[in-house]
């Protein structure tokens, strides 16, 4: 029997390209979709027939009957966000009973994690899942007598030694840390009713436990199809990122083989995922930003909880702002606002409102070929028409750097490049159609044929497919 395809799916700006619209089509034959890295800081959007659900960490497939998910030993499990997933999944009619599979090689994102998040993450601009601190626990593994890094396998094994080491990891974090907490007036924690919850909470796992190394590379053997669904995006990657305002695990294509648990001799394609309006969430460089620092400084602004990045919320904006107004404005920070307003870029999981730029072609022609993608797919290009409207001479295209005086055709490593680098910008012609009921390439409008051939001859790979609306089929293959 000849063995099934291995595909792999990532997102190549820094999140929220709208993956799953993609992935939904590429995967269609799918036996099992591997999450292979992240937990519970990514969300997706999925909406079969008039349900919409917004998932975190379990694999989009299960929308497909007979799909298994499988969560590999490249992610980082929060318990109780895991359970409370499976039931809001269950209670949309999607029972994951035998269809979920969780390595026993994941570790767990203990209590310790999530308060040390919560008293030191703001810089960085993290959700405050507790993914950073449990990644780097990993690498600490043991302090002393403390075993920091605790995996699903090792905690249901002998849970009552675990539930143990995790008190005292809560423990060393409240005494190392108290200066800490008590600057970011943190005095509201349960210590037994934490560690008694997460316990709890990590033995309901049990039946989705998976101590099979091979339970992937089984059913590729047998012929069935595996897809690979990446978290965050390649921007975020924690080594090839924007460091340090990244995520905390490994996001580019060749990271699913090592936390998705296959053999990557098995692999068959990638494919990647941008939008043509780009956005980010969180602190760090973005170079094609609309308003630059202060977009990046608006976007973080607290609430009055203290809550980072949650002051101009959807609701806050929607009543305060007019984006026809603010798209005929000179000023770029509210061109942004008004493009997020009309691109409803707001976080799935965080509520956070999405920094707005530019569609950077540098990048994107970078990241395609750092992970070898073999086939890309461009959303949220209807939006574009937007752009028709405002005060800019066209669509506004990122072609090239400018570093020091000189022009580069990379982007730096370092933040303090970033930060000095200059986009070159070139104006694409404007389009004013409504595409979003386009569903047959031939029906798009002459400009956005050219649109398309542009950026396929600046990234030099081929686009086979573009998203013209926020739902599921508002579709255009175009190969």
């Amino acid at each position: 029997m000849a063995n099934g395809s291995s595909v792999v799916g990532i997102g190549l700006q820094y999140g929220d390209e709208g993956k799953i619209k993609a992935f939904d089509r590429v995967a269609a034959s799918a036996k099992v979709w591997v999450r292979f890295n992240g937990g519970p800081n990514a969300g997706h959007n999925l909406k079969v027939g008039d349900v919409h659900l917004i998932t975190h960490g379990v694999p989009s497939g299960f929308i497909r009957d007979g799909v298994l998910g499988y969560i590999g030993s490249g992610t980082v499990i929060n318990p109780e966000k895991m359970n409370a997933e499976i039931a809001y999944i269950a209670a949309h009619r999607f029972n994951l009973n035998n269809r979920l599979f969780i390595s026993a090689n994941a570790s767990l994102i203990q209590p310790s994690h999530i308060l040390l998040d919560r008293i030191s993450g703001d810089e960085v601009g993290t959700t405050g899942n507790g993914i950073g601190p449990a990644y780097a626990d990993q690498a600490l593994r043991q302090l002393g007598s403390l075993l920091k890094n605790i995996r699903v396998g090792d905690y249901l094994a002998n849970p009552d030694a675990n539930q143990m080491q995790v008190q005292m990891n809560l423990e060393d974090v409240m005494n190392r840390y108290a200066d800490l907490m008590q600057k970011k007036k943190v005095s509201d924690i349960n210590l037994s009713a934490l560690v008694n919850t997460f316990d709890k909470q990590t033995r309901r796992l049990a039946p989705y436990l998976c101590d099979n190394p091979f339970f992937v590379e089984e059913y590729i053997q047998q012929g069935h199809d595996i897809f690979f669904e990446g978290a965050n995006a390649v921007g975020l990657d924690v080594i090839l990122g924007t460091v340090p305002y990244v995520t905390a695990s490994r996001t580019i294509a060749a990271a699913a083989y090592t936390g998705g648990d296959l053999p990557v001799k098995y692999h068959t394609k990638t494919i990647g995922v941008a939008k043509a309006i780009a956005s980010r969430v969180g602190n760090g460089p973005f170079i094609g930003e609309f308003g630059k620092e202060e977009s990046e400084k608006y976007c973080m602004e607290k609430n009055e909880l203290g809550e980072s990045g949650k002051r101009y919320v959807k609701e806050v904006e929607a009543q305060l702002y007019e984006p026809s107004l603010l798209l005929k404005s000179d000023n770029p920070l509210e061109i942004g606002i008004a493009l997020r307003m009309l691109g409803n870029e707001y976080g799935a999981t965080t509520k956070r409102p999405r920094r707005i730029g530019m569609l950077d072609l540098v990048m994107l022609k970078q990241n395609c070929r750092l992970n070898g993608v073999d086939e890309l797919y461009l959303n949220k290009v209807d939006c574009l028409r937007d752009f028709a409207n405002s005060s800019l001479p066209g669509i506004p295209l990122v072609t090239g750097y400018e570093l020091d005086g000189q022009k580069i055709n990379y982007v730096p490593a370092t933040e303090t490049q970033l930060h000095r680098v200059k986009p070159i910008i070139d104006y694409f012609p404007a389009f004013r159609e409504d595409i979003s009921s386009v569903r047959q390439k031939e029906d798009l409008p002459k400009a956005v044929h050219e649109f398309i051939r542009f950026v396929e001859d600046q990234v030099q790979t081929p686009l086979l497919g573009i998203g013209v609306g926020p739902e599921r089929e508002e579709y255009v293959a175009l190969r």
